[in-house]
Order: C-alpha cells, then structure tokens, then sequence
C-alpha cells in the first residue's frame, strides 16, 4: 500500500469510525431547516423562538442589530426588534456564521488556510446562489434550497483542516505553489478531495440528495446515473456562484487560484439566460454590491469591538498639557478649570 493510499484508508476510517464529526442537532438544525425556505415563507416567530433558545445567538443578534452598521439612534432590546431592524436576510446569515463557524475546531497555527476567509466565502457564495434563484432565470431550484447549497459547499475543507491539519495543509501550498486547483492537489497527497468529504458529512446530516450533489459535485460534473441528474441544476448553480463569490474578492481562505467564472457549465453551455453577457455583467455588479455591503455587516461588527480599548487609550493621551506659568487670572482659572476635569 503507497503512502497516498494509507493516508487516504485512514482519513476514510477517521470520518468513518474513529472520529464522531459534529452533528447538527437543536438550533443548528433548525437552523437549516429555516434556510431551505424561501424568505417570504420563514415564519417570524420560528427565528424568533430559534434565537431565543441559545444565550450566545441572542446576545449577538442583539449586538449585531445594535452595531454602526444598521446606524440606528434607539437602542432595541428584545430579539423580535433586532430581527425586524436587521431583516430576515441578514438574521439568517448571521445565524449561519455564529452555528456554522464555531461547530469544528481550526488551529491557528494552520499557516496555509484562513477560517475567517472560509466562512465569509462560504456566505458570499450562499448569498451568489441565492441570487441565481431569480424567477427571471427560468430556473427551477429554490433560493432557500441554493442558499444552503452554497453555504456548505465547502464544508470539507473545515473538516480536513481540523482532523487532517498537516495533509491538508500540504495541500493548500501545492495548490498554491504550482497554481492548480485545491481539490486536484488533495487528490495527489490525500487520494480524497475536500468534496467527497463535505458529502459524507452532510449525508450524516440527513440533507437532501441535490444539496448532497452540489456539494459532491461543484468542481466536476458526477457522472453516475439517476442521482447524479437529481438536483443537476444546482450543481451547476453552485459551481457558477462559487466563481461569482471569487470574481467579486471573496477567496476561500487556501490561497488557491481564482475559479474561471467563464469556465463554469452554465457559461459554457450558454443555455440559460445568465450566460448572455449583458444579463451576466447585471448579475455581477448586483452581486458585487450586495456581498459588499454583507461583508461590512462583519467587519464593523468586529472593528467596533477590535478599537474600543485603543481609542479609550488615544483620547487620554491627547489631552492638552497643563499650564506651568498663569501669570494672568484668567489663564490661570482656566488652567484650573482644564485640571479639575483631568482629574475626574
């Protein structure tokens, strides 16, 4: 047996058998649940009773909808207002990035990926599928169905970068040094790739079939029969707003080569209405737009709290200096006034 094939037999066993992969079960599944609907189907009492039930998912929908970023003056205090304020869109996606990016442990010192990359990707190309949903599109997957889709398109690579940290990293600096894509160069040193992985764990999951074959199949068309034709629209879709999320700056965390948005099957096949280059170029400034603003609704959030302290430190240290002569009785009043205020 080669060492491609040890490597490849023990992280079978590892997802397998010898590791218990994290299982979705109370908010996170009901999480996932709520994202398979369309947005005007979600129930505002079901996210409201979801975010009530776990203190830490209440504590940052309250933070979030209170941030600079919504720019509101009245504070609001109960989770029916924050989701109101923020709308169901940005509830969700800050209800996946809590859930989904605390469920599996990434090490720090994993020098070739970036979780925080890898989650902001995944959501901007959950955000690019839901956008392919359009009626206009004359396609037939659901928003909600697409937008789970490409949320956890990616979801081995997390899993590969917590239980196999040293092959999967020797993955990404192949990938990155010889400039091919990641799941060819897992291949070569794993004999697995981070898709195959992704579906085995959402097949734990108990997900659907066409979410289970985008997942399995966003990088190469699966050729094995009727299961492979269920849900071969999305797919496409997902394998299309993976390069969307790319094209608009949001790389994946692995320093691989961008996707070639021309390259995906939808643009080669150039049956859909998407791959005219006017409807094409509309969908790419609208997706620009929209992932721009859903990364600020992070970045804020994480700037207000990375400043607080700093600016606390900088206001102190600007302080103008006091007075060592008043020879006048006004100056020397107003020297008096500036020290009792220093000194409160």
């Amino acid at each position: 047996m080669t060492g491609k094939q040890e490597t490849e037999k023990r992280l079978l066993d590892l997802l397998n058998v010898r590791v218990e992969l994290p299982r979705l079960t109370g908010v996170g599944s009901e999480l996932l649940s709520l994202m398979h609907l369309p947005a005007d189907q979600i129930e505002m009492h079901r996210v409201v009773s979801l975010v009530e039930s776990d203190p830490s998912l209440t504590v940052e929908v309250l933070r979030t909808a209170n941030s600079i970023y919504f720019g509101a003056l009245r504070e609001v205090k109960t989770v029916s207002q924050a989701i109101t304020r923020m709308g169901f869109d940005n509830t969700i996606h800050i209800l996946s990035y809590h859930c989904l990016s605390g469920l599996m442990p990434v090490s720090k010192s994993l020098p070739s990926f970036s979780a925080k990359q890898f989650w902001l990707h995944s959501l901007a190309t959950a955000t690019a599928a839901r956008m392919l949903g359009k009626p206009q599109y004359l396609l037939h997957s659901l928003p909600g169905e697409l937008y789970t889709a490409g949320l956890l398109h990616d979801i081995g690579k997390i899993v590969l970068a917590s239980y196999a940290a040293r092959e999967f990293n020797q993955a990404c600096t192949m990938a990155r040094e010889q400039e091919i894509p990641l799941h060819e160069a897992e291949m070569r040193v794993m004999g697995l790739d981070h898709a195959k992985v992704g579906c085995q764990v959402l097949d734990a999951w108990n997900l659907p079939i066409p979410i289970l074959n985008a997942v399995r199949g966003h990088h190469e068309q699966i050729e094995d029969g009727g299961e492979a034709q269920e849900g071969g629209e999305i797919v496409n879709l997902i394998e299309m707003a993976d390069a969307v999320a790319y094209h608009c700056g949001f790389a994946d965390g692995t320093g691989q080569p961008p996707h070639d948005l021309m390259k995906t099957a939808i643009i080669r096949d150039g049956q859909s209405s998407i791959a005219e280059p006017r409807t094409l170029q509309r969908l790419l400034d609208d997706a620009k737009a929209m992932l721009a603003d859903k990364a600020k609704l992070y970045r804020k959030n994480e700037d207000k709290h990375v400043q607080a302290k700093p600016a606390a430190t900088s206001v102190r240290r600007m302080r103008p200096p006091r007075p060592v002569q008043s020879p006048g009785l006004l100056e020397w009043l107003t020297g008096w006034v500036r020290r009792i205020f220093n000194a409160t």
